[in-house]
């Protein structure tokens, strides 16, 4: 075990994605689904304090360590930011770790308190974090080419997002153990998703699906289409944070057509791309095909909650979006980046062992069937709540935890094979020296 530490430490020092980052999600994403079955096991619905434990596991824990641990090459490589290149430049990351641990932990265990510190933790490094990518951005902002630089001030627009719903979380949380004002806030927790999920999480994914669509799909999706995707979505979202926040209803509807038209530049961007893949690798298309349709579909159930207000369950519609849609963009990219991070692990830094050489496709295949059952079980069942019974609900979550567990398999299989893998003996796809 401690030589095992010893590795992630050394391996965040080849300045690649961060290896424990990598490690804690995967961890994170196992804990969501188990909290996950034990909400359905005792019929708990939204609102309490287990489907926060679950959302924050999923949301926080799983897919926000996740971007963050990619961020830490992606800013140096992509867009000549130096922040993530040395050991130093990730302490954010443990943080983070601490942080989301405490948030999942005083939810589960209706201590708001430990929520409250763990929100708190994540806040101080996020807030430094920005402030490094704001200075790294900003100080030669004249003197770098317009690609790069755009990337970055897309991810650092990003962060913002987040750093501002971390805040609103805090909030929320002290105004619920130590209520300063007679005032309603039950509007925030709507805000609160939006500035997670529609502003940190989709823009983010959005930012840097512009850098890796090229070793995932062996295409490149145009960096123009996806600055007029980002830029509109964002634009839908501070909008409807504006309109939720001043309670107008004509405000926050048009936010959600300016939302809806960032979503058809993304998709409309995205799909053809897919289709037409002949990246070495397929899984990644695989996961890639169930995100879009998980997206198609969320936005459409959410068409129906916000303007015939369908009585969907909140937490079938989070769900969608943070494990049918983000998530799955995530396992995606997975496929490729976990692949070249255990064989730059086991190899060295000058590694360039292609990701399908570590991988079973039989095992694969399973996994992914795993997971579109898991996922499609749960949220039915999340959205319908009432509809189905608790022997009924529990099957989702346990299929999501047997897809986690094939996942695990694979990732021990294929750091086993980056042991014995030559990459001077392999067909070497050229995609992978651009990530």
């Amino acid at each position: 075990m401690f030589k095992q530490m010893l590795t992630m430490i050394s391996g965040e020092k080849i300045g690649f994605i961060s290896p424990a980052g990598f490690l804690f999600m995967h961890l994170f994403q196992g804990a969501g689904w188990i909290l996950l079955l034990a909400m359905a096991a005792i019929g708990d619905s939204w609102g309490s304090g287990l489907s926060f434990a679950v959302i924050h596991a999923f949301g926080l824990g799983f897919l926000s360590l996740a971007v963050l641990s990619v961020l830490v090459h992606v800013l140096p490589a992509a867009c000549h930011v130096s922040v993530g290149e040395k050991l130093s430049d990730r302490w954010q990351i443990g943080v983070v770790v601490i942080g989301a641990s405490l948030v999942v932990s005083g939810f589960g265990l209706a201590n708001f308190r430990l929520s409250l510190l763990g929100g708190l933790l994540i806040f101080i490094s996020i807030f430094f974090y920005v402030l490094r990518v704001s200075y790294e951005l900003f100080k030669r902002s004249k003197s770098w080419k317009m690609e790069p630089w755009l990337l970055g001030l897309m991810i650092w627009g990003s962060l913002l997002f987040f750093l501002f719903g971390i805040s609103l979380g805090a909030f929320m949380l002290y105004h619920f153990l130590f209520p300063p004002l007679p005032l309603s806030f039950a509007f925030l927790p709507i805000v609160h998703a939006t500035l997670m999920i529609g502003g940190w999480l989709s823009l983010i994914v959005t930012a840097v699906f512009s850098r890796t669509s090229g070793p995932t799909l062996g295409f490149t999706v145009p960096f123009r289409r996806a600055c007029a995707a980002w830029g509109t979505m964002a634009m839908g979202i501070l909008l409807g944070v504006i309109g939720l926040l001043a309670q107008s209803r004509f405000v926050w509807i048009s936010a959600f057509g300016i939302s809806i038209l960032a979503f058809l530049l993304y998709n409309g961007s995205l799909i053809p791309f897919i289709f037409r893949s002949h990246s070495v690798n397929p899984v990644p298309r695989r996961y890639l095909i169930s995100s879009v349709f998980y997206s198609v579909t969320g936005v459409s159930i959410l068409a129906l909650f916000v303007l015939l207000k369908l009585p969907f369950s909140k937490m079938g519609l989070l769900f969608i979006f943070l494990m049918g849609w983000l998530g799955q963009f995530l396992l995606a990219h997975l496929y490729h980046l976990g692949p070249r991070l255990l064989s730059l692990l086991r190899q060295g830094p000058g590694d360039l062992t292609p990701p399908l050489a570590l991988l079973d496709m039989r095992r694969s295949l399973l996994t992914f069937f795993l997971y579109q059952a898991g996922i499609g079980l749960s949220t039915l069942t999340l959205l319908f709540q009432k509809s189905f019974s608790t022997e009924t609900a529990i099957w989702g979550p346990i299929v999501g935890i047997l897809a986690w567990t094939s996942l695990s398999l694979e990732i021990g299989s294929a750091w086993k094979k980056a042991s014995g893998v030559s990459s001077s003996q392999l067909l070497v796809n050229p995609m992978v020296k651009k990530l």
